[in-house]
């Protein structure tokens, strides 16, 4: 689809509009249940013991999501590493699990691991929670353009 309305000059116009709109915060609030709702399908975990809940997006919001992302990924994999290895880090997580091993394996020093899976199912996880975290990233103007997409999608006056 959106291959087709790019092909069109006008189209693509007004799609770099929409896409401004929801990357800036601007987005009219009579459009966001349009743009920002997503498909929710069901799949089986644990043979049948639960569910896990996959939301698709709506594509437009996915690619403003994502210009936005690319706008902080660099500045903020070099803040946080080496804190976090999940983004922009090759086989990060890999890295992690190796290195909890190792630390785990050491006799001079007994520790313990606890893991927790805090969830975000269903969309739980607050969203207000994301942007304050957002904005005590020093991540100077570019964590703007990440936090006005994630301000767009929050109800709440305009």
């Amino acid at each position: 689809m959106v291959k087709t309305l790019s092909s069109d000059q006008e189209c693509l116009s007004g799609l770099a509009l929409l896409l401004q709109d929801i990357t800036n915060g601007t987005l009219p609030r009579s459009i966001k249940p349009f743009l920002l709702s997503s498909n929710l399908i069901g799949l089986d975990k644990n043979q049948g013991q639960s569910v896990r809940p996959i939301a698709i997006g709506e594509v437009f919001y996915r690619i403003a999501a994502f210009r936005a992302q690319q706008a902080v990924r660099g500045v903020a994999c070099e803040k946080l590493h080496p804190i976090q290895l999940g983004i922009g880090t090759p086989n990060g997580c890999e890295s992690i699990v190796h290195n909890l091993q190792h630390v785990l394996e050491q006799p001079q020093q007994p520790v313990a691991s606890l893991t927790i899976d805090f969830a975000n199912a269903f969309n739980s996880c607050l969203k207000l929670f994301v942007q304050y975290a957002s904005l005590k990233l020093p991540l100077q103007n570019r964590g703007l353009c990440l936090l006005r997409t994630i301000r767009s999608t929050c109800p709440g006056p305009e």
